[in-house]
């Protein structure tokens, strides 16, 4: 989950993740108010096609496996890395995590069979599930891509609380009047409506969104809570 942040006179971007786990960045979101949900993009879970061609199939190895399969994310504490360690405490696996850098260094890791599962942002693996070198297990949102259509999610599968996105919102300074925030709400609402924005935002991996504040607030809790259960799951530290 990302966060478009102005704040101390400068935008900033940081995650669900990093509040739980940085009381420093926590304490500047205090400061701010929430000004539009911008939009949301799935994370894409992928395997190399003669390794598993399902999510079903990759759990089953897994379980087979305990300890023994490795799993690639663009870094510790992304949103790939969460949603690899929900995937381990939904479904009772123990998988290892081996961190990268970039999606690409983590569809290489796949190629070159240094991990078994790849778990990253959808620009980074869509190309290569479209073009057949690698299988997409599962999308981490709450519907099918539109140009991933064959890729179920994890709610489909049986996991009906399993949504991991990436997030990006809108915020101002707190002391910002009612009447600039309103108007800043309403201005990106209007967004909403242009095709080229929405193109834009899908192109991007993202569903473009617009709404207003309490979306965000709404967002921000629920990713809130399930950070904190993962954290507390997979014992992850700020680095």
């Amino acid at each position: 989950m990302l966060w478009s942040v102005a704040s101390f006179g400068k935008p900033g971007y940081f995650g669900t993740e990093h509040l739980v786990l940085n009381l420093k960045t926590a304490k500047a979101l205090g400061i701010t108010v929430p000004i539009s949900l911008l939009g949301t993009s799935p994370n894409l879970m992928v395997a190399l096609p003669d390794f598993a061609h399902t999510m079903v199939e990759f759990i089953a190895k897994a379980k087979a496996r305990p300890g023994q399969l490795n799993y690639s994310t663009p870094g510790i504490g992304t949103k790939g890395h969460f949603a690899v360690e929900l995937l381990k405490l939904r479904a009772g696996i123990d998988v290892v995590h081996v961190p990268y850098a970039s999606g690409g260094q983590v569809v290489q890791s796949l190629l070159t069979g240094t991990t078994q599962l790849g778990s990253t942002a959808l620009p980074a693996g869509e190309p290569l599930v479209r073009g057949g070198t690698l299988a997409g297990l599962v999308v981490s949102g709450k519907m099918r891509w539109s140009t991933l259509p064959g890729v179920p999610t994890m709610v489909e599968l049986g996991y009906p609380d399993f949504v991991a996105e990436i997030f990006t919102a809108l915020f101002a300074p707190a002391a910002t009047p009612a009447e600039v925030v309103n108007l800043l709400t309403a201005e990106v609402a209007k967004l909403s409506k242009d095709p080229g924005v929405i193109e834009r935002a899908e192109r991007a991996g993202y569903e473009w969104i617009g709404a207003g504040p309490d979306a965000v607030q709404r967002k921000m809790a629920d990713e809130m809570a399930q950070s904190q259960e993962v954290i507390r799951f997979s014992g992850i530290t700020a680095q």
